[in-house]
């Protein structure tokens, strides 16, 4: 039996051109892609996604 677990990053840098950042910059460059979706979010939710993205999806 084989078994593969792959994490968020798993497909960083996989792409010849744009791949999101993994890390401090990945909420910004979300809100930049998604506008309606990630960028539509309330400041006070946002917030917590710029401090800590993991603990912004813990607490959404």
């Amino acid at each position: 039996m084989n078994l593969i677990l792959l994490g968020a990053g798993a497909s960083h840098g996989s792409a010849p051109h744009f791949t999101p950042p993994i890390g401090a910059n990945l909420f910004l460059e979300l809100r930049c892609f998604d506008p309606l979706g990630w960028g539509a979010l309330p400041l006070d939710i946002a917030a917590d996604f710029e401090v800590d993205f993991e603990q912004g999806i813990d607490l959404s």
